[in-house]
């Protein structure tokens, strides 16, 4: 390919909104010379991988306007902490049904036992589906309404409520959510002033911030936090959040520093090893990332207490390890990597869809004695 035909396809993948195109079409096209693909198969690939780089897109950007408090999932939900609940109603709920059928789901419990951390990570379950969430205390929705139909503009505000396929109402009759961050932030805040080396304050003082919404004061405290040293799981958990908020914010090289000073603390935790491969294979570096991935796959979810995600082992890594084994070459590692993760009965359905695909692109390069497994051939057919 000429350098003029490949600044002018980058020009024009801008213009359509298309960066990750632009960004890697020498890749695209070195990958399409030593497969020797058709043309047809090229486009595939290059439309599919746009695909799930604009679905990562929408799914980050949805968050951002959902207004959640946080983006906690159910694998970070302590059932034990509430024996009386019944695990298999909430896992039913994740599966969604009630929002295809437009149904309400309504989680009723006195205050302080998980009611917002299951309706948030439900939401983030449906945002990662493709439906647009919002997110609301009860008391905001009915001061917004009232003050909206004071103006003459109620039927304009309902639509925020009304357009969004997920609407969360939480502490329906305990006022205001954000009041409560407010509370809890003024609260500890004193703490720290009259004990500045309780860790645990500062701990949950970052966690306040960062469900405000305030970033660079949760990052902030997060460090400190971690600087302090102390029990080995806060720090590491600290460290994440510093990466996973920096990566959020725009700052790759505090991010990538903090995931990397994560792992070192706690070699057997690997939410961080996961959080620095995926950003890397999204921004094009598969070699670094395949790195990672080989180094820690099938390695066991640690005994640890605090925030432990378990997905992240039984499938997150192997999840990214099928694709970067695809774009540095190796198509087998990358099958046998697509075939074990159709063979789990509880890979969630939008990651299923896309390790289909991602199998018959590796299928594909590796010629047409690829054996295609009981598993992979049954999850075609749904």
């Amino acid at each position: 390919m000429s350098e003029l035909t490949g600044n002018r396809i980058r020009t024009t993948a801008g213009k359509l909104g298309l960066p990750h195109l632009a960004e890697t079409i020498n890749e695209f096209a070195h990958r399409a010379d030593e497969a020797k693909m058709g043309y047809l198969d090229f486009l595939d690939l290059v439309l599919s991988e746009e695909l799930a780089v604009h679905d990562d897109r929408r799914f980050r950007q949805g968050l951002r306007l959902s207004r959640l408090p946080h983006h906690k999932t159910l694998d970070e939900y302590d059932f034990s902490f509430q024996p009386g609940l019944d695990p298999r109603k909430v896992k039913d709920l994740a599966t969604l049904s009630f929002v295809e059928a437009k149904a309400n789901a309504a989680l009723l419990g006195p205050p302080g036992v998980g009611k917002t951390h299951i309706a948030v990570a439900l939401a983030v379950a449906a945002c990662r589906a493709g439906y647009s969430v919002y997110f609301t205390s009860l008391d905001d929705m009915v001061r917004n309404l009232k003050a909206a139909e004071a103006a003459g503009r109620l039927a304009n505000k309902l639509g925020t409520y009304l357009r969004p396929g997920v609407l969360v109402a939480d502490e329906v009759g305990y006022g205001s959510r954000h009041d409560k961050f407010e509370r809890d932030a003024r609260l500890l805040g004193a703490e720290l002033e009259r004990d500045p080396s309780n860790t645990r304050t500062v701990f949950y003082l970052a966690q306040t911030m960062r469900d405000m919404g305030d970033t660079a004061a949760a990052i902030r405290l997060y460090q400190r936090r971690a600087a302090m040293g102390g029990w080995a799981e806060e720090v590491y958990f600290a460290l994440l959040q510093v990466g996973v908020l920096s990566a959020e914010s725009g700052d790759w090289p505090t991010a990538m520093d903090a995931f990397s000073q994560a792992w070192e603390s706690r070699p057997t935790r690997l939410e961080a090893c996961y959080e620095l491969a995926s950003r890397l294979r999204v921004l094009g570096r598969h070699h670094t990332a395949h790195a990672i991935t080989a180094a820690v796959l099938d390695r066991p979810a640690p005994s640890d207490l605090l925030f432990v995600q378990p997905w992240v082992y039984q499938w997150g890594l192997l999840f990214e390890h099928s694709i970067t084994a695809y774009w540095v070459g190796d198509m087998q590692a990358s099958l046998r990597a697509c075939d074990r993760l159709l063979a789990l009965p509880d890979l969630p359905e939008p990651y299923r869809r896309q390790t289909e695909a991602n199998r018959g692109f590796a299928a594909a390069r590796s010629g047409p004695s690829v054996p295609v497994s009981r598993e992979t051939s049954r999850a075609a057919k749904v």
